[in-house]
């Protein structure tokens, strides 16, 4: 690897902090020229990178450009294959077709911007450019689908953890799988997967993450229940090598009782009143808990009890 994809990839990782261009050189095993003729070739890239004289380097947090190496680097691996863009379609559709041939398992599809983001249920998932992170995450399984139901409970977990290690922020988890902070949505999850007809083994699922980073208008359907991180000098590369850490991890671990109970302790609508539908009925009543499945329990306010394995639900008191 070049010692400007080096730099960068530590510089992105370590934005706004003085580095010496001797302990860059002893990090890469380079020379100081070489480190001093490395970063003057960045700057004539359009990274902005400061030279205080005689302290070092600092990179800054603005030059919030998605690269493989800056990924790589903050998943702490480099053994999985990405596959970035600066614009698609999206990344789940991509994936879909990825799947449907020999990508490997664990490939990671990066996007800028989505011209055509899906969420659940038919929704859109609204991507503009340079304010968001958009990925998708290829499982290769070959189990019976009974064996991967937890997988988008395993997306959920991966995200709140992810977007709360980047941020220190406490974000919670929507039932099924959208994150809130506060009452504001700032990130989808889409699961999808296919299934052989005669084996009846699921051959593959691909997860699909979108998250606001710093989106600061949304279109007119979705702007009151739309949000964002609001972390304006958050490394979109950091958050992307640590979502991918946390998916690939939960998602080889769908039995861990620990990922039950990371879910429950991060439900935001356990405890409260709520609205869902049921054979197109509109119902309320309390969220009670979350069974072993991944089902919402529901009392209703007529004191019978429901397990809710899918649809959607709301707050009452949000409006």
């Amino acid at each position: 690897m070049a010692l400007k994809e080096m730099l960068l990839g530590y510089f992105d990782n370590h934005p706004d902090v003085v580095s010496s261009g001797e302990e860059l050189a002893k990090m890469f095993h380079v020379s100081r020229a070489a480190v001093w003729k490395a970063i003057g070739s960045l700057k004539e890239d359009g990274f902005e990178i400061e030279s205080v004289p005689g302290k070092g380097y600092v990179y800054s947090r603005r030059n919030d450009i998605l690269r493989k190496e800056s990924i790589y680097e903050a998943a702490g691996r480099n053994d999985f294959a990405i596959l970035l863009f600066d614009e698609i379609d999206s990344t789940n559709t991509y994936g879909r077709k990825l799947a449907a041939g020999e990508a490997r398992d664990g490939t990671f599809i990066v996007a800028n911007s989505q011209s055509a983001g899906r969420g659940r249920q038919g929704h859109s998932f609204y991507s503009p450019s340079g304010t968001g992170l958009y990925a998708t995450y290829l499982l290769r399984v070959q189990k019976p689908a009974q064996a991967v139901l937890k997988t988008t409970i395993a997306a959920a977990v991966a995200c709140q953890q992810a977007i709360a290690i980047c941020t220190g922020l406490s974000p919670k988890i929507k039932w099924v799988n959208d994150i809130f902070i506060d009452k504001a949505k700032v990130a989808g999850i889409l699961c999808e997967a296919t299934q052989d007809l005669e084996t009846h083994m699921v051959d593959w699922v691909i997860v699909g993450v979108g998250i606001n980073i710093k989106t600061s208008s949304f279109p007119e359907e979705i702007k009151d229940i739309a949000g964002s991180l609001g972390v304006d000098d958050l490394s979109r590369n950091k958050l992307a090598g640590v979502l991918y850490d946390r998916i690939d991890y939960w998602t080889h671990r769908l039995e861990d009782p620990m990922l039950l109970e990371i879910y429950r302790r991060e439900s935001l609508l356990v405890g409260k009143q709520i609205r869902y539908e049921k054979n197109g009925n509109a119902m309320e009543g309390i969220a009670v808990g979350i069974n072993e499945e991944g089902n919402l329990l529901v009392r209703n306010m007529d004191g019978t009890q429901v397990a809710l394995s899918s649809g959607e639900v709301s707050v009452k008191d949000w409006g």
